[in-house]
């Protein structure tokens, strides 16, 4: 049995709150498959890879909504540390939490304060031409348009 081999209980902050899952492994090699459960449904592992004390793979999720999921862990010790990469999440809009902030700066400042370091995108990731992007980019134009202000000089 490999070092990484068997059942693995999992927490991940994302933008929802802390997320439990169980991330179970089977090695082959420096490869391995297994899955991703959690209150959202079962992941297959996709592209399990093992290098040293270290893993990587992929793995597309249905819910919240279709993407695709990068992990990368490392051992130490009996536990493994690490992020999940989540694709299609767009760039972080100031002006979306400006706007934020007009309607309820106490919220949003407790709402940021929480967030983990690195928790909000700051540059896109996931992007590709699948035809699923032009429904997402829809409906996350829908959710959030894009703000056009007028600007007089004096």
């Amino acid at each position: 049995m490999a070092k990484f081999d068997g059942v693995w209980d999992c927490a991940m902050d994302t933008p929802m709150g802390k997320q439990k899952t169980v991330l179970t492994i089977t090695s082959d090699g420096d490869t391995f498959t297994g899955t991703n459960v959690g209150s959202s449904g079962s992941a297959e592992i996709r592209d399990g890879k093992i290098e040293g004390d270290a893993i990587s793979w992929t793995m597309e999720v249905k819910s919240p909504f279709p993407m695709k999921l990068e992990g990368k862990l490392a051992l130490s010790g009996d536990a493994l540390s690490g992020a999940i990469k989540a694709g299609k999440f767009p760039p972080a809009r100031r002006a979306h939490y400006e706007r934020m902030w007009d309607a309820d700066p106490t919220g949003t400042k407790e709402l940021l304060g929480n967030l983990s370091a690195g928790l909000v995108p700051v540059t896109a990731s996931g992007y590709d031409t699948d035809a699923e992007d032009a429904v997402l980019d829809a409906e996350f134009a829908h959710l959030f348009p894009p703000v056009h202000r007028e600007v007089s000089r004096g």
